[in-house]
């Protein structure tokens, strides 16, 4: 699977790598759903991501809180993932595909979450479909249907280097009334992706050969899917864009977890003990000429003082309980938000609560990745029909048929073994057949599962050989 990069440097995304709204509209007559306060939004969760958020300064050092929120989501969907396709040879072909997309699905992920959005997009190179992750500062969605799926949208590439020159393509996807269109465009750049004018697609070689626009009829969905954070968008109401898991009110949490981390660390600074003498005291010389041990020591400062064998002690008493309190509290917090449970972030010692409040939490966490797994679940599906579809186009395949099978495996957030024997209940008392039980708990496909669960009954209920 190919990655597209962020964007990087952040001080040129600072200067909004984002394409400009007039440089969609003059080429693909298109208007870009990314008001300015969303791109600008954009620029501030990933200045966060990396550390550089617009507070961080020689006193205030990030806790890396934004990376760990959307790294901590990645990894309980990603963990025990399996993406497989099942029928013929087209899905023999699919998941030789998908082989390559899930090496880096944890990567992917956790930018959608921590940008606010995720694009899946097929491309055909080699013999071979690829599936492409751009982030939300490479993919501006143009428009959604009345399903609020996105059908439109403009991909950038990452920067080509060509001679001295850098350039960048754009690519103009459309599903409308059952075809898919394709326009492709080059432009000038420098190395950090920035867009400036256009030039013929044929100034980058491997460009060369990409027509200008495709169209494919008879498709029933767009070849692309755009994944985003179960999160609603309290930045701009009125855009169905996604927002950064760690966005809206919990950027001012991140910033008082940060600065709170500060005063927390300066207090064991300010604190530390000293060792406070006279000029001659400290760095006096010795009988012999001697240099005087005590000049240098960080225990030792000096001050004048009226007697010349002056020293006094330095050594506060710490505050960093009260400290330490308060920085709980505000991750305790900012794990509410966010959808985490409690102790992801916080310090598990610190968290007193009840049994009721602790399975409260559990359940927010599994409610935040199950309706997360859903959307990636509905984004992949319609890449991997992106795959299908080019697979066809090209004769890369046979053709044939094929179900595609996502399976999470929420044991991080269930006990698994009680699910289990629920389950085990269920075909007891006739509300779950033996083969749904196999296909679940035995990763079977269901003509496997079926075959190895005959009509007659048999001594043992669960027939698991």
């Amino acid at each position: 699977m190919a990655l597209n990069n962020l964007w990087g440097k952040l001080g040129a995304f600072s200067r909004n790598v984002l394409v400009p709204s007039n440089v969609i509209y003059k080429s693909f007559d298109a208007d870009p759903l990314v008001s300015d306060k969303m791109s600008r939004a954009i620029s501030r969760w990933y200045g966060m991501y990396v550390d550089k958020p617009e507070w961080a300064d020689d006193e205030v050092k990030p806790l890396g809180l934004p990376r760990a929120i959307a790294k901590e989501f990645a990894q309980v969907v990603s963990s025990e993932m399996t993406i497989t396709a099942d029928g013929g040879f087209r899905a023999d072909f699919i998941n030789e595909q998908l082989t390559r997309f899930q090496s880096n699905v944890q990567n992917s992920i956790e930018l959608c979450m921590a940008l606010g959005g995720m694009a899946f997009k097929p491309y055909v190179s080699g013999g071979n479909v690829f599936i492409d992750s751009t982030s939300a500062a490479s993919f501006i969605p143009l428009r959604f249907d009345d399903g609020d799926n996105c059908v439109s949208g403009v991909f950038k590439s990452q920067p080509v280097k060509v001679d001295k020159s850098y350039f960048v393509k754009l690519e103009y996807h459309d599903f409308a009334n059952g075809v898919y269109t394709i326009r492709n465009k080059a432009f000038t750049s420098d190395e950090n992706g920035i867009t400036g004018s256009e030039v013929e697609l044929g100034r980058v070689p491997e460009w060369a050969a990409i027509p200008e626009e495709v169209q494919i009829k008879n498709v029933e969905k767009p070849l692309f899917g755009y994944f985003t954070p179960p999160v609603s968008n309290n930045i701009d109401t009125a855009s169905s864009l996604g927002v950064s898991i760690y966005g809206g009110a919990t950027e001012d949490l991140i910033r008082d977890a940060d600065e709170q981390w500060a005063r927390f660390l300066y207090e064991f600074e300010s604190a530390e003990r000293k060792i406070i003498g006279t000029p001659e005291a400290i760095s006096g010389s010795l009988p012999g000429s001697k240099a005087n041990p005590l000049l240098g020591d960080r225990l030792f400062i000096q001050m004048p003082y009226d007697s010349d064998d002056f020293f006094k002690e330095f050594s506060p008493a710490l505050r960093h309980a009260g400290y330490y309190e308060g920085l709980q509290a505000i991750l305790r917090r900012i794990e509410f938000n966010t959808g985490l449970a409690y102790g992801d972030l916080s310090d598990p010692a610190t968290v007193e609560k009840t049994a009721t409040e602790v399975m409260s939490a559990k359940i927010r966490k599994f409610n935040t990745v199950k309706a997360l797994e859903d959307r990636f679940k509905a984004a992949l599906e319609n890449a991997v029909y992106g795959v299908d579809v080019y697979a066809t186009l090209y004769g890369l395949a046979p053709r044939g048929e094929y179900a595609l099978y996502i399976d999470f495996d929420d044991s991080i957030l269930t006990d698994k073994d009680a699910l289990r024997e629920r389950d085990r209940q269920d075909v007891r008392d006739g509300l779950m057949q033996k083969w749904e039980y196999r296909v679940k708990w035995y990763n079977e496909t269901e003509e496997v599962a079926k075959s190895m669960c005959p009509v007659e009954s048999t001594s043992d209920p669960f027939n698991l050989g």
